[in-house]
């Protein structure tokens, strides 16, 4: 009898059903348990079901069922990412034409602890505001389907601000806020590289205190235009480190470079060791204008990597943006960055603008990490801007979970998969002295951190958003002893 395939009811209710067995297999321990080609056959069905009914029934829909799942847990080796085509101006993000005066340059951040992400951007015309200041447009919509506020200036009581190039957050004194960070433009006129504000609100209601110039020793001995800054724990002792675009002119000629100050202090008292300039075999784009970066395990290996903009190609009359992935093959304490690739994984703009200004975060709460970015488009017939886009790039990889749960050093954390609880255990080789374990997101954020007793236990991870989060298992001395994965639904 010749085969017939499946009606798209019946393989959408198959695929259901396959990915429910599979969230109970997780959660129990079976999946674990199976050989690699029985895990890899399971899988395989998922997988092929996924991409027939990708043609008919929205992504978002099923990546969603599979998320609930554990297929994104990326417990397997790591894959080439997969982006959805970019869509413009998502989740109520149109600007008016006020603010498409002055290029908004993105920064998402659960600034209020509610679980969803919020967008800043600084703006400004003499018209609307008379100088470039902070715009906040909060996310009032879920964790999973984002939707932006109307735009509010100058919020949580921060001041304006100067000719600033791009902000980002972070939580650089360990109180359990996210504190702000600004570059700068036209640094030698203004005498300052970067401004902090400090949050001395709390994680549910921030409020800004007055600006700080050049905080913690920040400081270049060969003073660039203009600075970039980013904030990551790049070499995942626990702190945050900051990477930083730069240019200089020279001779009326401008060169982009990448600076990086690493934390010699610690998560409650930073302190930054001397710049220094494209480390980690780093390699700003050959004719970009500036690095413009954003840093989080877009692999999902347990490393951080970088998109970055800066840069485009010219045919014409029309500019196309590039943007460039940087693939961490070092590993977290010891990063080593492969030479940009532009435009991978279907990260192709469809606005004419010579920049790109990307930030990350897991927009849609499925486990990944996904991509926005704003951008002139320019009218072609004038050579004026038209207006700003906000572009989405949903990330659409299917990430095959073939192995079972890690162990390192004798430290496991399980299921994989939870809502309300973990368990985890430690070998009795490896329990010496007071237990630390701490959970990151993708961006490397730290989220919580317990002491624990014993040799095992158990943890609740209730109060965590929901995402894929990194832990790690640390003795009194902050020597890393494991480090595991879970989704929490």
């Amino acid at each position: 009898m010749r085969y017939q395939p499946l009606p798209i009811a019946a393989a959408y209710r198959r695929f259901l059903a396959l990915n429910q067995k599979l969230k109970r297999m997780l959660s129990s321990g079976a999946f674990s348990t199976l050989s690699q080609q029985k895990q890899q056959a399971f899988l395989r069905q998922i997988q092929q079901l996924f991409q027939k009914l990708r043609r008919v029934i929205p992504q978002q829909k099923l990546r969603h069922a599979m998320a609930a799942s554990a297929l994104l847990l990326g417990l397997g080796h790591a894959q080439a990412q997969e982006f959805a085509a970019p869509v413009q101006n998502p989740f109520g993000l149109e600007l008016g034409q006020n603010e498409n005066g002055f290029f908004p340059l993105p920064q998402l951040a659960d600034i209020d602890g509610d679980g969803d992400f919020d967008l800043f951007h600084r703006s400004g015309t003499d018209d609307l505001y008379g100088s470039t200041i902070l715009l906040f447009q909060e996310n009032i919509g879920t964790p999973q389907e984002p939707e932006f506020s109307a735009i509010a200036a100058n919020p949580f009581g921060l001041e304006t601000l100067n000719q600033t190039t791009t902000i980002t957050f972070g939580d650089l004194d360990g109180d359990g806020d996210l504190d702000l960070l600004a570059g700068q433009y036209d640094a030698p006129y203004y005498g300052l590289f970067f401004t902090y504000y400090e949050n001395v609100g709390t994680p549910t209601a921030p409020a800004f205190a007055p600006p700080q110039s050049d905080p913690f020793g920040l400081a270049f001995s060969n003073a660039p235009d203009a600075t970039v800054p980013f904030l990551a724990d790049l070499d995942n002792d626990g702190d945050l480190d900051l990477l930083v675009g730069t240019y200089y002119t020279t001779s009326g000629a401008s060169s982009a470079a990448i600076a990086y100050f690493p934390n010699i202090g610690t998560a409650q008292n930073p302190e930054f060791g001397e710049a220094q300039i494209n480390p980690f075999g780093l390699q700003p784009p050959v004719d970009g204008y500036i690095f413009l970066p954003t840093v989080a395990d877009f692999d999902n290996d347990g490393d951080l990597d970088i998109i970055a903009g800066g840069d485009y190609e010219y045919a014409g009359n029309y500019y196309q943006p590039l943007l460039y992935y940087y693939e961490n093959t070092g590993t977290p304490e010891q990063p080593a960055f492969n030479p940009p690739q532009s435009n991978n994984f279907g990260l192709v703009s469809t606005t004419n603008s010579y920049v790109l200004l990307p930030t990350s975060a897991d927009l849609d709460a499925d486990g990944d990490t996904d991509l926005l970015t704003s951008g002139y488009t320019y009218d072609e017939s004038g050579g004026e801007y038209a207006k700003i886009i906000f572009e989405y790039f949903e990330n659409t990889t299917v990430i095959n979970a073939v192995d079972a749960p890690e162990t390192v050093a004798g430290f496991q954390l399980f299921p994989t998969v939870a809502r309300e609880e973990v368990q985890w255990k430690v070998e009795a080789s490896q329990s010496r002295g007071q237990l630390r374990i701490t959970f990151f997101d993708l961006n490397g954020r730290q989220f919580r951190q317990e002491e624990l007793v014993g040799k095992s236990g158990i943890l609740s991870v209730s109060d965590l958003p929901g995402g894929l989060y990194y832990a790690k298992l640390t003795d009194e001395q902050g020597q890393l002893l494991g480090m595991s994965r879970i989704v929490k639904l």
